[in-house]
């Protein structure tokens, strides 16, 4: 998946996350890029993707190169104007809590805002996952062509 394509599933990310924010006004959170492999606040900054959360991009000589670009330069080396990085649409976009309020968590697990496929349906679990940026593209997709 390209960036534009990303900002996509970003954008419609964060509008689920505000109508989620509107419903529970108690929920104090963020959101995340996630796998097994890493997470970093969602972003369209490749950059600060690359240095926080590589494995979040298909690996190729472009990332190589632009990893290395970033780890010689630092955090405040040159911008990537760099489109042809692929993110792995596997990527879940999740809410991050700042201060953990077990009612809002319990509600949220239930609330079809949510991906009711990937987050766990248990109380053990506090993991509240919006979807995979594949499948938040495609809605998000979806409803700038009905518009």
């Amino acid at each position: 998946m390209k960036r534009e394509a990303l900002i996509v599933a970003m954008t419609h990310g964060e509008t689920i996350f505000q109508q989620i924010k509107n419903q529970y006004p108690t929920l104090k959170g963020y959101l995340v890029y996630s796998s097994p492999f890493g997470q970093c606040e969602v972003t369209n900054n490749m950059e600060k993707i690359l240095s926080e959360f590589p494995d979040m991009v298909h690996d190729s000589k472009v990332k190589t190169e632009a990893v290395s670009l970033i780890n010689k330069k630092g955090k405040n080396g040159p911008k990537l104007t760099r489109e042809d990085l692929d993110v792995k649409e596997e990527t879940f976009i999740e809410i991050r809590f700042k201060e953990m309020i077990f009612d809002v968590i319990f509600a949220l697990q239930k609330d079809p805002l949510v991906s009711q496929q990937y987050t766990p349906q248990r109380q053990a679990s506090i993991r509240i996952v919006l979807g995979t940026i594949g499948d938040l593209y495609q809605a998000g997709a979806s409803e700038i062509k009905e518009n």
